[in-house]
């Protein structure tokens, strides 16, 4: 009589006399095992619960009993079918994930009840991580027949995932024995997909981290191998986005229509691809993923994967790494933001390590450089002052070629091209930017160049004429210098802090005594106008605005307003010089709402 699961089938049977009917029926009872699973641990965590309590019990017995019975079905099921039962437990993992609004999380967090599958799995003695690993292997190659499971599931990436998990909560001991294993299945990972191989690394680092230094050299050769493969498959996925501008030189720029994809590819943690347009690469709708988690794991990894006498092999893998970031760091548009930050922070990361410089110094003084240097979130700005203090504090070389530049900007012989404007203009870009750097110092940092710097600044004040954009910049100076200097070390400024301050706030009350037409209450739209010029165009002294007009002097007050303001602010312990001076910018009636504010600090 036919059975109704399969009324084709014969009794023929194999040479292990088991019939074609009994295959099926196992086959089918496998690929419902997920259900079974599902059940099965809603249980283990109800018995997890009452765990403390040898006298609780519930409506299947006691608590104790329960548990032992548990272990004793499961236990057959793994040791004769594992790669089913890993599979049914992948299935159970995706099942219980929470969708967390958090989307900065870039390695996988287990909630609860995802923990409650990793604490049965590692319950199971016949199971130990060596054998995972390997089941887990087979898994990833072979993937077994699954019954009822949504279109989004992917089962390499969920039973990587648990293996990430389970390996946490493992000592480092028991990760040591599985190191072959381990191996294999991370050597046959890189045809896997990206969210895998994202894994996969992740994995790599988990148990680099975990374990004390390989011995043998072989294994060490073969960390070192495999840890490079897998960073340069990230590297490749993380520029999926660049694109070749010109066949005759090897610059990389990001795609235009790469921007579509990213941002309509959220679900690529799933390992499914995004919506991809015909003519972009695969890859493209991983890309921010794979910067990410590069940043968050490759620059520990390679520090203990390679000793002290291999360094030089990882700048030759960070300089191809940061061919494909760097183009991502000079696109400031607001639609790469989530690359410029996930890229920043990864050249913040590699930057931590010195014998890192090699590989991305030159590339990180052209962005200081770059005119579009400061066109970014606030988010990056802890990442920026990371990397611009350890590129002048790495060498004592970085800072003052900073400083000769500026000098050399000084000089008209910039180029016999350039205008006026121009070279002024650059001027005050550098002047910008060797604030910003000293900013991004720790206290007296640089306080055995302040002659120098002063030097420099006094220098930008004897020009033939005044020039607004650069003064201005030099107020910033002055403010950061009071920031990050004792007040011992900032003495020697305070004579031209004060002079350059009294110059702009007579210039202030000339301007506002004056009953000009350009300031007059009737013509009020003029002012509107020059608040709308171009910068480029009104700061050039042939079309025809008067000078004290310019925005680039309206900049010029407002940063000598600022200087004041800081000087107010700040104690008088850290500002001692700045007492005398205070009763010239302020009255009494001003002193009680300044006191007020000290407070802050």
């Amino acid at each position: 009589m036919p059975s109704p699961l399969s009324p084709d089938l014969t009794t023929t049977k194999d040479k292990n006399g088991i019939s074609e009917l009994q295959q099926y029926a196992r086959r089918t009872a496998l690929s419902h095992l997920p259900r079974i699973i599902a059940s099965l641990s809603t249980l283990w965590q109800a018995v997890l619960a009452t765990k403390d309590n040898d006298q609780a019990s519930c409506v299947v017995g006691s608590p104790r009993i329960v548990k032992h019975q548990l272990l004793e079905l499961l236990s057959p099921i793994s040791f004769h079918h594992g790669v089913n039962f890993l599979a049914a437990i992948a299935v159970a993992w995706h099942e219980r994930r929470q969708h967390s609004t958090n989307s900065k999380k870039v390695l996988p967090e287990a909630c609860p009840n995802q923990q409650v599958m990793v604490h049965l799995v590692s319950a199971i003695r016949v199971m130990p991580i060596d054998t995972l690993v390997q089941t887990v292997h087979q898994v990833v190659k072979n993937p077994p027949p699954i019954h009822g499971v949504k279109q989004d599931f992917s089962l390499e990436v969920s039973v990587l995932e648990l293996l990430y998990i389970y390996m946490q909560s493992n000592t480092s001991q028991s990760l040591i024995e599985s190191w072959a294993s381990l191996l294999g299945l991370l050597k046959d990972g890189l045809s896997l997909t990206a969210p895998a191989q994202f894994l996969l690394l992740a994995i790599l680092n988990e148990y680099v981290q975990k374990c004390p230094p390989m011995q043998e050299k072989k294994d060490i050769r073969d960390l070192q191998d495999v840890s490079a493969k897998l960073v340069e498959s990230c590297s490749q996925i993380a520029g999926a986005c660049l694109e070749q501008t010109t066949w005759l030189r090897r610059n990389l720029a990001v795609r235009e229509d790469a921007f579509e994809v990213t941002e309509g590819s959220s679900e690529g943690k799933e390992g499914k691809s995004g919506a991809v347009t015909p003519g972009t690469p695969p890859n493209a709708a991983y890309s921010i993923q794979a910067q990410a988690v590069l940043a968050e794991i490759v620059a520990p990894l390679f520090d203990v994967s390679y000793g002290s006498q291999e360094k030089e092999r990882v700048v030759t893998l960070l300089t191809n790494l940061m061919y494909n970031v760097t183009p991502y760091l000079k696109n400031h548009s607001t639609k790469n933001i989530a690359s410029f930050t996930a890229c920043s922070q990864l050249l913040s990361s590699l930057s931590g390590y010195q014998y890192t410089r090699k590989a991305w110094r030159k590339d990180v003084l052209d962005l200081l450089l770059d005119s579009a240097f400061f066109q970014m979130t606030p988010a990056c700005l802890p990442y920026w002052r990371t990397i611009i203090d350890n590129l002048m504090t790495h060498d004592n070389t970085t800072f003052r070629d900073l400083m000769n530049r500026v000098s050399m900007a000084q000089s008209s012989s910039i180029s016999i091209f350039s205008s006026k404007e121009q070279e002024y203009e650059q001027k005050a870009q550098l002047l910008k930017r060797l604030a910003y750097v000293i900013l991004c110092s720790e206290m007296d940092q640089y306080h055995k160049y302040m002659p120098e710097i002063q030097e420099r600044l006094a220098d930008s004040l004897r020009l033939p004429q005044v020039i607004p954009s650069i003064q201005a910049q030099v107020f910033l100076c002055f403010r950061v210098l009071l920031l990050r200097m004792s007040p011992q070390h900032a003495t020697s400024l305070w004579p031209v802090i004060v002079s350059e301050l009294v110059q702009v706030f007579l210039y202030i009350e000339q301007e506002l005594n004056a009953d000009s037409e350009e300031f007059s209450r009737h013509s009020s739209s003029h002012i509107k106008l020059l608040s709308a010029l171009d910068s480029s165009w009104a700061v050039n002294a042939s079309n025809g605005l008067q000078a004290h007009g310019h925005p680039h002097w309206l900049q010029l007050q407002l940063a000598a307003a600022k200087l004041l303001d800081l000087a107010l602010l700040l104690p008088a312990h850290r500002l001692p010089q700045f007492q005398m001076y205070r009763w010239a910018f302020v009255g009494d009636s001003a002193a009680g709402s300044v006191e007020n504010n000290k407070s802050i600090f």
